[in-house]
């Protein structure tokens, strides 16, 4: 369903009757996510939960679908990248290869293998860590880097499990930036991607390897200075001033490369030093995605803890109001992966299962055929997803969009849109000139085995 309408023309109001209408009509199972850009579509009975940077919860945007044919590592990792390039500072093509390799790594690391699809659960990753005779000890996930902090937040160390805790209900605040350690193996975080790639750019940084090939970068630096002078001499038919000095100099750097290239190979015990070396770039490249994966950390979207929904309600709110627009692009896409992802691994349905309620969708569409919306839009009805964007006039969507909606509602348009209205839906002007904001809108509906949709004028003071 796609809803149009200026602003002023009752386009909020009427989003939350349909909410409200499909509540009272679908199953038992189906779950409404609304995605609340203005904090204003305050469905009855829904269980709202505000994002912000301060919160404490978020998404996992490194969870993995386990269904060896939808879902793996390296579908998630593209999707995180193509998540991340649709926000308003895209990665370079280096950066994108850098997080690419680090997010493979961080995933081996973790026990998710690439290509065995049995590797992709979470093996008991519902399961809590829980001691006998400790019942009241919440056990937490710290790690090393994070120790002074969390002293600091009150959480103390258990020596003989080996691991930090806090009590049951004094998981809150600050504190709930350390998840809940879980028995079995865990899909890995935002917070985990940067801790690895820090250690990876630690690694580089002090690592023999990288100092050779600084070293090396010396060298090149040196010699380019020599050949530079000494064509600036020729051509002006000049003796070199300083030559015995840079070619000194140049001697030195190159004894300093090859010393540091016998100390590397004689470090190396793993056999993929150089691989590792060559994947990550520069020390440059890799801090630059440190900062784009802190960046995204801070903008409170993405966190270990899932948001504290009410599992019981059919309605789950998303209010998106505190934050930046990115943010709001990577919680939408985020979530409508998740939800898309986990329809297809369902199979067919009969019935409508997920509802996904997006305002103001001009922020969050894409022209790219393969993004989420685009998908959910031709594919998601086959699986039970059903799909509601909203936005202020036809121009607003693409045209794949406008073909896969089988309801389009018009509540009314400024002038300046009705040569969209007339191209993109067929509009007639005596169609446009009826529609009265608040009063009279115009609804087309696709039935099933025609090609033709029906028109509905809709008097609502008649209703």
């Amino acid at each position: 369903m796609i809803m149009m309408g200026d602003t002023g023309s009752g386009k909020t109001h009427q989003l939350r009757h349909v909410c409200d209408s499909l509540v009272r009509s679908s199953s038992a199972q189906t779950r409404i996510h609304v995605l609340d850009r203005h904090g204003d579509i305050d469905v009855q009975g829904a269980s709202s939960v505000f994002f912000s940077q301060s919160a404490d919860f978020g998404i996992n945007p490194l969870e993995l679908n386990p269904d060896p044919h939808y879902g793996g590592v390296r579908k998630r990792v593209q999707a995180f990248i193509s998540g991340i390039n649709r926000t308003s500072q895209r990665l370079g093509h280096r950066q994108e290869a850098v997080l690419r390799n680090l997010l493979l790594d961080l995933y081996r690391s973790m026990g998710f293998s690439l290509d065995d699809p049995r590797t992709w659960h979470a093996a008991n990753a519902a399961e809590i860590y829980s001691v006998p005779g400790k019942e009241d000890r919440l056990y937490l996930e710290v790690p090393y880097e994070e120790i002074d902090r969390a002293k600091k937040c009150g959480i103390r160390w258990d020596g003989d499990e080996k691991a930090w805790w806090c009590p049951h209900g004094e998981h809150t605040g600050e504190r709930r930036r350390w998840p809940a350690k879980v028995a079995g193996q865990r899909y890995p975080t935002l917070l985990d991607a940067i801790r690895f790639s820090n250690n990876r750019l630690k690694a580089m940084f002090l690592g023999s390897s990288q100092q050779a090939v600084r070293s090396l970068e010396a060298v090149q630096r040196v010699a380019k200075s020599l050949a530079v002078k000494q064509r600036r001499a020729a051509r002006m038919a000049e003796v070199m001033v300083g030559e015995e000095e840079i070619s000194a100099e140049l001697a030195e750097a190159r004894a300093k490369a090859i010393a540091a290239y016998t100390a590397a190979v004689n470090a190396m015990v793993t056999g993929r030093e150089l691989d590792d070396l060559l994947k990550y770039d520069s020390i440059e490249t890799v801090k630059s995605v440190v900062d784009r994966l802190e960046n995204f950390y801070a903008m409170g979207v993405f966190r270990s803890v899932p948001p504290p929904h009410d599992p019981g309600a059919k309605v789950h709110r998303y209010v998106m109001t505190a934050l930046h627009d990115d943010a709001q692009k990577l919680l939408v896409d985020t979530k409508a992966e998740e939800i898309f992802s986990r329809a297809m691994q369902r199979g067919e349905q009969s019935e409508v299962r997920d509802v996904l309620v997006v305002d103001e969708a001009t922020v969050f569409i894409s022209d790219e055929k393969d993004h989420i919306l685009n998908r959910i839009a031709k594919e998601g009805r086959k699986f039970g997803v059903m799909l509601l964007l909203a936005s202020q006039g036809p121009g607003h969507f693409t045209d794949d969009l406008m073909s896969a909606a089988g309801t389009k509602v018009m509540l009314g348009f400024d002038r300046n849109q009705w040569r969209d209205a007339n191209r993109m839906l067929g509009m007639s002007t005596k169609a446009l000139e009826w529609i009265i904001p608040r009063r009279r809108c115009v609804i087309t509906m696709k039935v099933a085995g025609e090609l033709q949709s029906g028109t509905h004028w809709v008097n609502f003071q008649a209703l």
